[in-house]
């Protein structure tokens, strides 16, 4: 990994740590830290390279924690932060609700007031 990405990975856990403080008061604790490691060791498919990837970061758990698990749960919660905030997709899951029970056949969509599209496909 070059320096330039390495540098974009970083701003880019900064940048949505700073939106899941400032949109949804959330964070992330030590607690749900150690946790992400706990599973990542017990869960690894590659036992191997978890145990390099640790010995690059000198074993240290606080290295471990912010260079590995933090970007996992950072990305991890804030798409559920944000799939699942009322104020962002309120009014239309309102909408969307409605019209299924208004349009209760898939065969219907296409007469819902949203985009749709259709995809067959064939084995």
């Amino acid at each position: 990994m070059t320096a330039e990405m390495l540098r974009k990975k970083v701003e880019d856990m900064i940048i949505k740590s700073n939106a899941m403080s400032y949109f949804w008061m959330a964070s992330i604790t030590g607690e749900q830290l150690q946790e992400e490691m706990q599973r990542m060791e017990q869960n690894t498919k590659n036992p191997q390279m978890l145990k390099e990837l640790w010995g690059t970061l000198n074993n240290d758990p606080h290295l471990i924690a912010e260079c590995l698990a933090r970007p996992v749960l950072i990305d991890k919660q804030i798409r559920n932060l944000y799939a699942f905030d009322k104020q962002i997709h309120g009014i239309l899951r309102q909408q969307a609700l409605s019209e299924l029970l208004y349009y209760p056949k898939t065969e219907n969509i296409k007469m819902m007031n949203g985009l749709s599209s259709e995809t067959t496909i064939r084995t």
